[in-house]
């Protein structure tokens, strides 16, 4: 099983969806979408959260494929594999808290 999930990994990593994800300002408020369309990668997160099968999907909005879902999957992906948390130590109270960057 472990084998399978590394090799989907792989495979998703290396998939370019730059080609099949943009982000425009004069679509969807800049968010990234689909290419040639206005259905952004968010969107289609959400529905594979709330439990969505990717053959529902591609029934429901029959513009998009499976790669351009893989594509919203991989291009999250990177975003989370970005982003790092950084610990800070204030000197008035001594806490420790916690600040997020996006690394490019």
């Amino acid at each position: 099983m472990r084998s399978i999930i590394r090799s989907i990994i792989s495979q998703m990593t290396k998939r370019n969806f730059s080609s099949r994800i943009e982000a425009n300002p004069e679509i969807a408020f800049g968010k990234p979408v689909v290419k040639e369309t206005r259905i952004s990668v968010e969107f289609v997160l959400g529905l594979l959260e709330a439990g969505w099968k990717v053959d529902e999907i591609l029934k429901e909005y029959p513009t998009l494929t499976q790669k351009d879902i893989l594509a919203c999957i991989s291009y999250a992906r990177k975003l989370v594999g970005e982003w790092k948390i950084y610990p800070l130590l204030f000197k008035n109270n001594h806490s420790k808290r916690f600040i997020s960057s996006g690394i490019r």
